[in-house]
């Protein structure tokens, strides 16, 4: 089970350091229950007096945990999270001894790292004592009990798809899928009291749970689980949008004294990779093997590609000089050419200049043309006025020159 009660943000170095969830209490088979021990649901455990020198993958801050190691992608409205992994071979750590009992969980789940109200998960337990390795397929909807699943079995090797999707904040179902041996379980949760999703968190982890031994507490010992990668690793939310871990927070375990590293997580686009520390500098070694081979590659390619290039360009230069060699005039008229066409790019440069002398003194006289326009209304205007003033002129002057006859006929009217 995979409680969370808190999220702890205090930094160390470049890294946050926290504590996982505990896991949830499994109904243990026969043998576990007459060695006295249970598995229980456990808050955060602060991961303290953290000395070991800070690893992850570039660009990434690296969260130290006392039981998980994997990714978390926080967000909203998770619907569902899914994953494959290879059922690991276990083995018991260097210098371990063959009776005690060494496990550790692969699950995927939704919510338990910023959310501490519910988490539904679902995963497979791998465990070796006295040489006896078990692997147990569990459902769980915190904080009620983790149950095991009957119906299936598992061996080391086996392909095994595990998915939770949660149809409401208090139902879902959690379904494993043996892609190896082809078959298949799953489990309804409907209207589940005894907590309620947020689904802000979206998780493939490896947990090293927390154990109930003769009343004691305590983490089980971490089994060598060598190298779980969960690939085709992605979230879907409500919406139906899809997205994969790449941009997921890395968590990796650390010891309690905080001195040891105990694993090495890196995300990819659709992957989450957990190695366990006994195999950390192989994959490291690996790791650095494979870029190195990359860098190799990519640098027989880059030469081979100048090697083309200078083949092309001496290619060219031969082809111009045979054709120069062959007619010697060419280079002339070639160069001709070439004063030609700056001549003719010095013309085009001085007729666009011209064209867009034109087009402005078009502009202006368009202005000029409606001032004038405007001009030639007024004087009409005015032609019109003046022309009913000499009307009127007229009118009076005829007016006046009959007043005048008038009174000249008057005048010779009295003399006589």
């Amino acid at each position: 089970m995979k409680l969370t009660t808190a999220f702890l943000t205090g930094l160390l170095s470049a890294s946050t350091v926290i504590a996982a969830p505990g896991t949830a209490m499994r109904r243990k088979r026969a043998e576990s229950a007459r060695a006295g021990l249970l598995k229980a649901p456990k808050p955060f455990i602060a991961a303290t007096n953290v000395t070991a020198a800070v690893h992850g993958p570039e660009n990434k801050q690296v969260s130290y945990s006392n039981n998980w190691a994997g990714g978390v992608l926080e967000g909203s409205g998770w619907k569902t999270v899914t994953a494959t992994f290879t059922v690991p071979k276990v083995t018991v750590p260097s210098g371990g001894s063959s009776r005690t009992l060494y496990s550790a969980s692969a699950w995927v789940g939704i919510d338990g790292y910023s959310c501490e109200s519910a988490i539904l998960q679902t995963g497979v337990d791998f465990s070796i004592q006295n040489g006896a390795v078990t692997y147990d397929a569990w459902y769980e909807w915190f904080p009620d009990y983790a149950y095991d699943f009957s119906g299936i079995s598992f061996s080391a090797g086996d392909s095994v798809t595990i998915t939770v999707t949660a149809s409401s904040t208090t139902s879902g179902v959690a379904t494993i899928k043996n892609n190896s041996k082809g078959t298949s379980v799953s489990h309804t949760f409907s209207r589940q009291t005894s907590g309620t999703l947020c689904q802000t968190d979206a998780e493939w982890i490896v947990e090293d749970f927390t154990q109930i031994q003769n009343g004691q507490e305590s983490l089980v010992p971490l089994v060598d689980f060598g190298t779980v990668t969960f690939t085709g690793a992605s979230a879907t939310t409500n919406s139906g949008s899809k997205v994969g871990p790449a941009s997921a927070d890395v968590i990796d375990l650390i010891s309690a004294n905080g001195r040891t590293v105990l694993t090495d997580v890196t995300v990819g686009s659709s992957s989450v990779s957990v190695v366990h520390e006994s195999k950390r500098e192989v994959y490291l070694e690996g790791r650095v093997a494979s870029l190195k081979q990359k860098h190799a590659q990519s640098k027989q390619k880059i030469q081979a590609l100048e090697k083309k290039v200078r083949e092309k360009e001496k290619e060219v230069t031969e082809k111009k000089n045979e054709v120069i060699e062959k007619d010697p005039a060419l280079e002339v008229e070639v160069r001709t050419s070439a004063i030609r066409d700056q001549q003719i790019r010095t013309v085009i440069m001085q007729r666009d200049a011209v064209y867009q002398e034109y087009l402005e003194s078009k502009k202006k006289i368009g202005v000029l043309e409606k001032e004038a326009r405007e001009k030639d209304g007024v004087l009409v205007d005015k032609d019109r006025a003046l022309g009913v003033r000499d009307d009127q002129i007229r009118l009076v002057t005829m007016q006046r020159d009959a007043l005048v006859q008038r009174l000249e006929l008057l005048g010779g009217e009295r003399r006589e």
